[in-house]
């Protein structure tokens, strides 16, 4: 979590940065109503374009919650639909937990166990490379990791430890073996 000091130390660097982008718009501006440009060389669309975007650009400098909230952004030719973005994206996510998911599906038996004795968590295992290796594949798939200051390796031949002193399930593990009870219960017929 992040400490409010630490939030405003982040935040300095944003407000100086908000704050020379509309010292520069600022000065431009008066320099053309002063006459101090020629007229030739006075604002023009993309001039109110440029000031538009560096009153953007410092707004979600000073307020970065407001680029939440921009669902379309338009400006000449370009348009920026946010809202559409984030919907496929998230799209995207569904998909790819889907394909993880099914990936998952090809456990094998043992490995599937496993789970389910770190679930209940007062499994004690013996150690063997063959154990070792289908742990090392659920950590990788990102169903389980090591307790802190502990590696699979610890599961020495022969020594027999408490399964979930070793290893936890991650929140993916968890939503696995649920899924998995769920879709077992929900047998779909044609």
């Amino acid at each position: 979590m992040e400490t409010k000091s630490s939030s405003e130390a982040h935040a300095i660097p944003r407000v100086l940065l908000a704050v020379l982008i509309i010292s520069a718009a600022s000065v431009y501006v008066y320099k053309i109503l002063a006459g101090a440009i020629p007229e030739q060389r006075r604002l023009g669309a993309v001039d109110l374009a440029v000031i538009l975007v560096a009153a953007l650009i410092a707004g979600a400098l000073l307020k970065p919650r407001l680029i939440d909230r921009l669902t379309s952004f338009k400006l000449g030719s370009i348009e920026f639909q946010l809202e559409k973005l984030n919907h496929a994206q998230q799209d995207q996510r569904n998909e790819l937990d889907d394909l993880r998911f099914v990936l998952t599906l090809l456990l094998q038996p043992k490995e599937l166990q496993h789970l389910k004795n770190l679930e209940i968590g007062t499994t004690r295992y013996t150690g063997n490379h063959t154990m070792r290796t289908e742990l090392r594949k659920l950590r990788t798939m990102g169903l389980i990791h090591n307790v802190k200051g502990t590696k699979i390796g610890d599961l020495k031949d022969n020594t027999e430890r408490k399964l979930s002193d070793i290893l936890e399930l991650t929140d993916r593990g968890r939503k696995y073996l649920q899924r998995l009870g769920e879709e077992k219960e929900d047998p779909r017929t044609d």
